[in-house]
């Protein structure tokens, strides 16, 4: 599936979705796959994952993003964070493209149990440019059910 399709699915995903509180995580599975999105201010993150597909689909929108190019269809990164309760914090790079009709920033990452365990147990998530400015953090309310559901639909 294309980049600029997956943005378009998780944007029609966000705003069927309706309003949220802010800072928690919902979460579905289906047939096709899971996905799980929170929204902050003008911020929404949506990561979804496929049957058989051991990736996950980062969409975030909002952008332009401090600190990134936020050029059409030009390969950029990003480092994601997750802080456990304990202050840990894990360190996840994140490579994609801007895709400027949505004003997101769409990419995959590879993901495994020790991901996906500190996903489920996260404190907070936050996201940092190449440049290393801050670009948005969330709460990680909801994550553990969202982790239920990609491995129930996806496997992982």
């Amino acid at each position: 599936m294309k980049p600029q399709m997956i943005a378009g699915l998780a944007l029609a995903a966000l705003t069927s979705a309706g309003a949220s509180g802010a800072d928690t995580w919902h979460s579905d599975e289906g047939g096709r796959g899971a996905s799980s999105y929170v929204e902050k201010g003008r911020f929404q993150l949506m990561i979804s994952c496929w049957p058989g597909n051991p990736e996950f689909f980062f969409t975030l929108y909002g952008g332009p993003f401090d600190g990134m190019k936020n050029i059409d269809d030009q390969t950029d990164s990003m480092m994601m964070w997750i802080e456990l309760p304990d202050g840990r914090t894990g360190r996840h790079p994140i490579d994609g493209h801007y895709f400027a009709p949505d004003q997101a920033f769409v990419g995959r990452f590879i993901v495994n149990d020790y991901v996906l365990e500190q996903f489920r147990q996260g404190a907070k998530l936050f996201f940092t440019a190449p440049t290393g400015a801050d670009i948005v953090s969330f709460g990680m309310t909801g994550t553990g059910k969202a982790r239920g559901h990609f491995k129930q639909a996806c496997g992982i």
